[in-house]
């Protein structure tokens, strides 16, 4: 029986919804399970082989080639978000670079509850909010003191709502605003070490939102999993040819 680094589950719709592809190994063409240009959220877990670094890459076109995005293990409710939407074509299963030499690592569900002021343009009145994503989640890490790491990350909260005229008209509108948050995590683990022979690696996975809406004023609550990886660089010596190199000058 072949192995199965990864069991990964594609869907028609955004959210794990509509129909849905369970795929365990190469996929070349999509076309082959009646699912070409139709996925739009994906879920890959560990297969029972799996082996760290292993990872599902979507491919545009068939047969592996085009543009691609590569997925580690996790939920991606929406591919709207790496503008791969409705696209894949193939899907094969690589192995990102060796597993680096990780020494500290910090999981957490993460949740930020805000509020958001939505301001129609001039002449319009809000009537809706039919749409609310989260994109482009981004996190960074910096050291701070001897044992803290200082998370300083941001994400687009995109509005799509619905407005009227003084006339009685109604249209759809769009807005965005960048939200930041911070975050201060303790690894008592690096205490003592070089900075310099480590790095800070950050990923921020599974986000979902929800919102209430009250006059002009969105209520959001967003969740998402923040990864903190801290890992040591590794280093290897190159040895050269032992025959002396020789330069001709002209």
């Amino acid at each position: 029986m072949s192995e199965v680094p990864l069991i990964i589950r594609v869907f028609d719709n955004i959210n794990f919804s509509g129909p849905f592809r369970t795929i365990i190994s190469n996929l070349a063409d999509f076309r082959d399970i009646e699912f070409n240009d139709r996925t739009s959220s994906i879920i890959v877990e560990e297969g029972p082989n799996f082996r760290p670094g292993d990872a599902a890459r979507l491919w545009d076109n068939i047969n592996f080639s085009g543009p691609r995005i590569t997925l580690p293990p996790g939920r991606y409710p929406d591919l709207r978000e790496f503008n791969f939407n409705d696209i894949t074509s193939s899907l094969s299963i690589v192995r990102i670079t060796p597993p680096p030499d990780i020494i500290a690592e910090d999981r957490q569900r993460e949740t930020l509850r805000f509020n958001l002021r939505i301001i129609p343009p001039v002449g319009t009145t809000l009537v809706s909010v039919q749409q609310n994503r989260i994109l482009n989640p981004t996190a960074t890490g910096t050291f701070v003191g001897d044992t803290g790491v200082q998370i300083n990350g941001s994400f687009v909260d995109e509005v799509v709502a619905i407005i009227r005229d003084s006339a009685g008209n109604t249209r759809t509108a769009t807005g965005r605003a960048t939200i930041n948050f911070s975050k201060l995590i303790d690894f008592p683990e690096i205490a003592g070490l070089n900075k310099n022979n480590l790095q800070i690696r950050t990923s921020i996975t599974n986000v979902s939102s929800s919102f209430t809406l009250s006059g002009n004023i969105l209520s959001k609550t967003v969740q998402f999993d923040l990864t903190t990886q801290i890992v040591r660089l590794l280093t290897t010596e190159l040895m050269i040819n032992p025959t002396e190199p020789t330069i001709t000058l002209k």
